[in-house]
């Protein structure tokens, strides 16, 4: 199969975690990609070391204007591209070495159109790699009605979730921070959807910009709804999540309402058998938390019992 990378950086991030990006990237067993192709702004590029050009064959640099991190999606929109398929990549993941052959996998086992493959993962781990773990599951998972972009490996396969350069620069002018925010709602209203597989990444550590980090989580849910709008859906006010746990973590659920898309409404789908401890029932009545007992919870979870224009992830 015909594949680029497509990925952006910039700044620090161009010396401090770009290069070990770049190095995962390559190290991925059975992977042999036609280009890596890098965008760049014209300072940015400045800032680059040339070496990682003749270290890198396949590494290629092409030039834009800054629409931050939208960047790393321009692949999408060059139609030289459009018989490859795109493995979208964030500049401070240490892509794991089975990360191309899992989602390859994947992607030979359906062929129901519209969709793409994402590598995803969990909580982090404290050290100079915060590294993110959970069990490796040895089958796909389909999202539901919404999707949260992920990018610690995203594959799209050939022909397949293309579109135009202005729905980037779009995307740039709604949520500029945000890109994820605005790519999950242009993936629903496109009815692009996605199968995800579980694994183990790493993020690097780096010296990043720490202002523009923290107005990513404190704006994350206000360019969510701006997405929402400039696809002119009508309920963009109400939002729900929906978990499913065999044995529900009280930290993970404290940690779930710290995020920057702050729920409306919470569904926790748990086994008939479940007995919460007095802190998780502490936590669910002062979050009012939706505790719903089921057979099979992780089937039940994507259709929760509530108004059916809730925005659910």
């Amino acid at each position: 199969m015909n594949t680029v990378v497509s990925i952006t950086s910039y700044g620090e991030r161009l010396s401090k975690t770009l290069p070990k990006t770049l190095e995962s990237i390559y190290g991925m067993t059975g992977f042999k990609p036609d280009a890596v192709l890098l965008y760049l702004t014209e300072q940015d590029y400045g800032l680059l070391d040339k070496n990682l050009m003749f270290k890198h064959p396949k590494l290629s640099v092409r030039i834009t204007d800054d629409i931050r991190s939208y960047k790393k999606y321009l692949a999408l929109t060059e139609r030289e591209f459009d018989k490859h398929a795109v493995f979208i990549a964030d500049d401070d993941i240490l892509y794991s070495p089975d990360t191309w052959l899992t989602l390859s996998a994947v992607l030979g086992r359906h062929d129901d159109g519209n969709v793409i493959y994402a590598k995803t993962i969990s909580v982090p781990k404290r050290g100079f790699l915060s590294e993110y773990r959970i069990p490796v599951r040895d089958t796909d998972t389909a999202f539901g009605k919404y999707w949260l972009w992920t990018n610690n490996g995203v594959l799209v396969p050939p022909e397949t979730f293309r579109f135009d350069e202005q729905v980037l620069r779009d995307g740039f002018d709604t949520a500029p921070t945000d890109d994820d925010a605005f790519m999950s709602v242009y993936c629903n209203t496109s009815g692009v959807k996605c199968r995800c597989i579980y694994g183990t990444q790493a993020v690097s550590d780096f010296s990043g910009n720490p202002k523009l980090r923290t107005l990513n989580r404190g704006a994350f849910r206000t360019h969510l709804q701006q997405s929402l709008a400039h696809f002119g859906h009508p309920d963009a006010d109400t939002i729900a999540v929906s978990v499913h746990a065999n044995k529900p973590s009280a930290d993970r659920m404290e940690s779930l309402f710290g995020q920057s898309l702050r729920p409306d409404k919470v569904f926790l789908y748990v086994p008939e058998s479940y007995k919460p401890t007095k802190r998780m029932t502490e936590l669910t009545e002062r979050h009012s938390v939706t505790l719903i007992k089921s057979d099979n919870p992780s089937r039940d979870r994507w259709t929760p019992d509530t108004d059916p224009d809730d925005l659910v992830f």
